[in-house]
C-alpha cells in the first residue's frame, strides 16, 4: 500500500514545529533504520510512498511526542485539515457550507486522493449525526488502521468545526473482516 507523500511531509512538519528542530532529530534517532533513513529525506508531497513510513513515523511520534494514546496524531490530523483549507480556501468557502456537505463532499475525495485502494462508502448524514465508512486492503493492518482512524478524526473535526459545528462525540470501530475491512466513523454533534 502507498499513500501521499504530502502524510509523511504534513506529519514531519508538524513535530518540528510543535516540538522544535533538536527535539525532532533526537526522536528520528530513535526510530528503526529504514524509516530513520526515509523520515528526513526530501520527499514530494504529491509523490506516493510505502505507507510503512507513515504508519511507523505516525505511531512512534504518538510514543514519543505524546502518550501513545492517540491523541497525537488527532491533533496532527486536525492540523493537516487547516493546511488543506489553506489550499483548496476557495472550495471550502464557496461550496462547504454545512456538515452534510463538508462530508458527502470531502470524505470520498479525500479517500481516493490521499490512499492507493481506499474507498469510502455509505455515508449517512441526519440532524446532528453523520457516519461513514473507509474500505480497503490495507486495513488487514491494524497500525495503518489505527493511524489512519485518529488522523481521520482529528482531520473530520476540524472540517466540522469550521462549519459551525460543536462536536459532542465522536467514534470509531476496526473491523478486520477477512474480505472486507473497514473503519466506521461516527460523529455527533449540537
Amino acid at each position: 500500500m502507498e499513500v501521499k507523500g504530502i502524510l509523511i511531509t504534513s506529519t514531519r512538519d508538524y513535530l518540528k514545529k510543535k516540538f522544535g528542530v533538536a527535539m525532532w532529530n533526537e526522536f528520528v534517532e530513535t526510530l528503526p533504520k529504514g524509516i530513520r533513513e526515509k523520515a528526513d529525506k526530501l520527499l514530494l508531497p504529491g509523490g506516493m510512498y510505502d505507507s510503512e513510513i507513515y504508519v511507523k513515523l505516525s505511531l512512534e511520534a504518538d510514543k514519543f511526542f505524546g502518550e501513545g494514546d492517540g491523541k497525537l496524531l488527532e491533533e496532527i490530523g486536525a492540523a493537516t485539515a487547516d493546511q488543506s483549507i489553506e489550499l483548496y480556501h476557495s472550495i471550502f468557502k464557496r461550496k462547504l457550507k454545512t456538515p452534510q456537505e463538508a462530508i458527502t463532499g470531502l470524505v470520498p475525495l479525500l479517500a481516493k486522493m490521499l490512499f492507493e485502494e481506499m474507498e469510502s462508502e455509505e455515508i449517512k448524514v441526519e440532524d446532528g449525526y453523520v457516519m461513514f465508512k473507509l474500505k480497503g486492503p490495507s486495513l488487514h493492518d491494524p497500525d495503518f488502521a489505527e493511524v489512519l482512524a485518529r488522523r481521520s478524526i482529528g482531520w473530520m473535526k476540524e472540517i466540522l468545526s469550521l462549519v459551525g459545528v460543536i462536536l459532542k462525540n465522536s467514534n470509531f470501530d476496526y473491523n478486520d473482516d477477512s474480505l472486507n475491512p473497514y473503519l466506521k466513523f461516527e460523529f455527533w454533534w449540537e
